[in-house]
């Protein structure tokens, strides 16, 4: 069964927030919280390092907030930008 964040249209919101190399649809930082009151309202992502003795591995999961359930997730041996989307692919085929 395919799960896909409310009223997602396959393109991304108008950009909230600005990186210095490209714009991403974001939740505004108004500093309120967003109200999540159902599965499939509002996923989140992150980037983390996983320190290795001579390296590091980047773990990018993608969450639901409501459910807390890890939609997806990817590993690199860099900070390329491949697995962010790699890992969006998967949780929209969740």
């Amino acid at each position: 069964m395919t799960h896909a964040p409310h009223g997602f249209t396959g393109e991304l919101p108008e950009a909230t927030h600005y990186d210095s190399r490209r714009s991403i649809g974001a939740i505004p930082l108004s500093g309120e919280p967003p109200l999540v009151t159902a599965v499939d309202q509002v996923w989140a992502t992150d980037i983390t390092y996983i320190p290795l003795q001579k390296a590091f591995l980047y773990l990018v999961p993608i969450g639901d907030l409501f459910s807390r359930k890890v939609l997806s997730w990817k590993l690199s041996n860099s900070l390329d930008i491949e697995p962010c989307p790699q890992a969006l692919e998967i949780a929209l085929g969740a």
